[in-house]
């Protein structure tokens, strides 16, 4: 999935939830996938302590994780300004 189809499913997951008043909605859907994604982002982070049997292929896959979960928030922060 890509980080605008992931984004958009966040939002989507949180939208179907709230308020009746869409404009509402809309806003504070994408706040709660934010919310969600720098709780990953903060989980990442931790997770790097640990140290792997495999540090190179795990650092990749961190990282990997990581710009994923930073491209998901930027597109939710470009939904968040077509609000």
């Amino acid at each position: 999935m890509t980080a605008k189809d992931k984004a958009i499913d966040l939002y989507h997951k949180y939208y179907t939830t709230l308020l009746p008043n869409v404009r509402m909605r809309k806003g504070i859907a994408i706040q709660h996938a934010l919310i969600a994604v720098d709780e990953l982002l903060g989980h990442e982070a931790k997770h790097t302590s640990l140290k792997p049997l495999n540090h190179e292929a795990e650092f990749n896959l961190e990282k990997w994780a990581k710009d994923y979960w930073l491209q998901v928030k930027q597109e939710l922060l470009n939904l968040q300004n077509n609000v």
